[in-house]
């Protein structure tokens, strides 16, 4: 199982379903998941060893993002990006006021920020996605694609 988790606009569904199409995997998400009622805990225990894609929203990454025997990708922002997502989030939600965008993206760098101590203690790979996003995802594509060759 390979678990890409992010922030919003990070390109985590892109990314997946890129894996899916280049290795075979089933892709799954933690929306359709919650959606049919299944714990994704539960999911993620069960399927580990399974050649599976989770696209993971970071707001359901709790402990079983940090299992161990699973890829684990997490795509996140650092503070130089919040121009760039306020942008992103004001494209996504037009009908929002620029202050509950602006409290949004700050929450998303806090949380982006908080992931990446989380991965760098248990070394784990996290990922600052920027303007050039296609050439990292690439890049972790080819990592993955060649670790998944090698087993």
């Amino acid at each position: 199982m390979i678990i890409i988790c992010g922030l919003p606009g990070s390109g985590k569904t892109t990314f997946s379903k890129k894996l899916v199409d280049g290795c075979g995997f089933k892709y799954f998400n933690d929306w359709g998941l919650i959606k049919e009622n299944i714990s994704i805990e539960d999911f993620v225990v069960q399927n580990k060893s399974k050649n599976i894609v989770l696209d993971l929203d970071y707001s359901n990454a709790n402990d079983y993002f940090f299992y161990d025997n699973i890829e684990n990708v997490y795509l996140g922002f650092n503070r130089n990006d919040k121009n760039l997502l306020v942008k992103k989030f004001i494209k996504a939600y037009p009908d929002k006021e620029l202050e509950h965008i602006e409290n949004i993206v700050e929450r998303n760098l806090d949380l982006s920020e908080f992931y990446e101590k989380e991965c760098k203690k248990r070394n784990l790979n996290f990922y600052c996605i920027s303007e050039n996003r296609e050439i990292l995802l690439e890049q972790i594509f080819n990592r993955l694609k060649n670790k998944i060759d090698t087993n």
